[in-house]
């Protein structure tokens, strides 16, 4: 079967994107690949195919004989494949208007990586931003989704509609790509009894910097934290860890090449969403990268109360919660973190089943329901 993946701008595109590319390679498929590209963006650094066209950053009367070409080239690219599968619902727009126009039988599958803040509440934005979520939904023949339970929860409370035809792929570990190679990293502590808790990724949640921060200066050396990633919106903060004798900060990592040595180099993972105090949020439907990464790596993990990874954690004892609406309290909670503790949630990993966390049959299944939908479309043209 052959897919056409239109992927987000260049600067965009991210490590899930290749991986779902690569097990639809894996299961027998062939692709074709493209993107949008902006200012300041190369083609050569992302592995495409097609580049769409450029986009000049904030002109958009520019934009238009651009969105005219890609257009042209989509109306081109749609006969030679039987899928499309896009993942914004800009890029939705654009498949959907080039079937129309050369009409094609291509089937459109949209990927629901996240919810983003715009699509959740009750105001005129939101109210619009929902009804072309929905325009969409409508007009797919799949929809994928990386949590049941934005279809289950969100759709069925925000959209008041169910699409007919979904799958669930989850962010789990690509097995062809990752490996735990424990033997690789000796975990340096200041004591026997230290044990190091690891923040990786984003970095850009001031009550999980401020709970660490408390955490370890109550704790006076039985924690150590050890930061990776890259800082986001959080001003000072490089400045601050300086000052900190039991937090360090490592600077970037490449994923996954890194992803081995640096949970090898912790005992438990700091997985916590962004504190917001929203009522409704993504973390409410799906659980964290690091939750599938922690997991791969046999990592406990320390997570939000109210959270989908809190409530997998709790219920298969890997780890623990807190509120973090004050780290205050948080950080109290946990200096109840023991050794012994630690080695019971390890334990709980090792008989987690490794379907919670990598991908096993998940394309497969894809295909299935994709050939289900061709059968059908042709049954339904007799």
């Amino acid at each position: 079967m052959n897919a056409l993946f239109m992927l987000p701008s260049l600067g965009a595109i991210v490590g899930r994107h290749f991986t779902h590319i690569d097990l639809w390679r894996r299961n027998g498929g062939q692709t074709m690949v493209c993107a949008f590209t902006r200012e300041g963006e190369s083609s050569r650094e992302r592995k495409v195919d097609v580049v769409l066209g450029r986009l000049e950053r904030g002109k958009l009367l520019k934009r238009i004989p651009t969105y005219k070409k890609s257009l042209e080239r989509l109306m081109y690219l749609m006969p030679r494949s039987d899928v499309v599968f896009v993942y914004t619902l800009d890029n939705f727009l654009f498949a959907w208007m080039a079937k129309t126009a050369v009409k094609s039988d291509i089937k459109i599958v949209l990927f629901v990586l996240d919810i983003r803040k715009m699509f959740v509440g009750d105001s005129v934005f939101n109210h619009i931003t929902q009804s072309f979520l929905l325009f969409a939904f409508e007009r797919c023949e799949l929809i994928l989704v990386s949590s049941r339970y934005y279809i289950e929860d969100y759709a069925a409370r925000f959209l008041n509609k169910v699409p007919e035809r979904w799958l669930e792929i989850e962010n789990k570990i690509n097995p062809f790509e990752l490996v735990n190679d424990n033997s690789e990293v000796e975990i340096t502590r200041d004591s026997s009894d230290q044990l190091i808790i690891g923040y990786f990724g984003l970095i850009r949640c001031e009550h999980s910097l401020e709970t660490l921060f408390k955490l370890v200066d109550e704790a006076d050396g039985k924690f150590r934290v050890i930061i990776r990633g890259v800082f986001f919106e959080l001003d000072g903060v490089a400045a601050i860890i300086e000052k900190q004798k039991w937090v360090s900060y490592g600077g970037p990592y490449n994923n996954p090449d890194d992803l081995s040595s640096i949970y090898n180099s912790c005992d438990i993972v700091w997985a916590c969403y962004p504190f917001s105090g929203e009522k409704w949020g993504n973390h409410q439907w799906a659980k964290t990268n690091r939750f599938y990464e922690a997991c791969f790596f046999q990592k406990p993990l320390i997570t939000c109360i109210g959270s989908k990874d809190g409530e997998q954690v709790e219920t298969a004892g890997i780890g623990m919660s807190v509120d973090l609406s004050t780290p205050e309290q948080a950080a109290q909670s946990l200096l109840s973190i023991s050794g012994d503790r630690v080695k019971q949630w390890k334990s709980s990993l090792q008989s987690l089943p490794q379907a919670e966390f990598v991908y096993t049959n998940e394309f497969e299944l894809l295909f299935c329901e994709l050939e289900a939908i061709r059968i059908e479309s042709l049954t339904d043209e007799k």
